[in-house]
């Protein structure tokens, strides 16, 4: 790939980096360095001080910039945190990046696939940074096609309205906040990763501050205001005329994710809310029997 994607203009980048999983760093890192060859500037928030690793840090980008904030809004908060630190002018795109807890049989329904945290994780960063090659060919759509304003893992963009339940009111509440319309259909990305134009990012900016955000409760999994400006980083890139799209293909993820949905359709064991445990083939109920206390 050769050092000057864009001939007739490079384009001035902006990555914020929120940190929380600091044991995520070194994967982090691994990912950052397909972007070696594109000059950026990285931002990168951390919940608590860390000297080690904020060395670390310094050492394999010298000229970052590292904030130290409270833990508010999961990774939304720290995101406007930054919006506030930098003059949006002088970036073409930002790249928006996170730590997930990739350690945890946790997962999530999207677009009809059921997704553990590792595979969501990586399905977000590698359709932004997964290789030098997507890096480039990133950067090359958003410079051949002036209405793409923002880019994402293309099975992570969704408009199912099952994940925006309950929150559609103070969406448009939002939405109409920001001077824009009513969007018919919330469409965003679950997990906030995204690269995207600044200046479509403005409004936001002039919107909501970083304490705006309530501390993080690893309990509350949906409804607080991290969530629903989750959602609102997507409308705003279509209520602002730009579209959002995603290029990604992979075959190998689509293929496992197959093979365990049929895994599940073949064999459920669960133990059910009303503490009774069930085991399913094929969908039909063979056995259950009430838990002892």
């Amino acid at each position: 790939m050769k050092n000057n994607l864009f001939p007739q203009k490079q384009m001035k980048i902006a990555v914020h980096l929120h940190l929380y999983y600091t044991q995520m760093w070194h994967i982090m890192k691994s990912y950052l360095k397909n972007l070696e060859e594109v000059p950026y500037d990285l931002y990168v928030t951390l919940v608590q001080e860390n000297s080690a690793l904020e060395k670390e840090i310094r050492t394999f980008a010298p000229n970052c910039k590292i904030f130290i904030i409270e833990n508010r809004g999961y990774d939304v908060g720290p995101f406007i945190y930054f919006l506030h630190k930098i003059n949006l002018q002088n970036y073409d795109l930002i790249l928006k990046i996170h730590a997930k807890n990739i350690y945890t049989n946790e997962g999530i329904h999207i677009n009809g696939w059921f997704l553990d945290r590792k595979s969501w994780f990586f399905l977000l960063i590698n359709a932004l940074i997964g290789s030098k090659k997507i890096v480039y060919e990133n950067l090359k759509h958003f410079s051949n096609d002036p209405k793409l304003g923002m880019i994402a893992s293309h099975y992570l963009i969704t408009d199912d309205d099952r994940l925006s339940e309950g929150l559609k009111y103070d969406i448009s509440k939002l939405m109409l906040q920001l001077g824009c319309k009513e969007e018919q259909k919330i469409v965003f990305v679950p997990g906030t990763m995204f690269w995207v134009r600044s200046h479509l990012l403005q409004k936001i900016k002039e919107n909501f501050c970083f304490t705006d955000f309530d501390f993080t409760k690893a309990n509350i999994k949906n409804g607080s205001l991290g969530h629903i400006v989750e959602r609102i980083f997507g409308c705003l890139v279509h209520a602002q005329g730009y579209q959002l799209k995603g290029f990604d293909k992979c075959q190998k993820w689509k293929l496992k994710t197959i093979r365990l949905k049929l895994m599940r359709f073949l064999f459920q064991y669960k133990v059910t809310k009303k503490h009774r445990v069930l085991v399913k083939i094929c969908k039909i109920p063979i056995y259950c029997r009430k838990l002892k206390k």
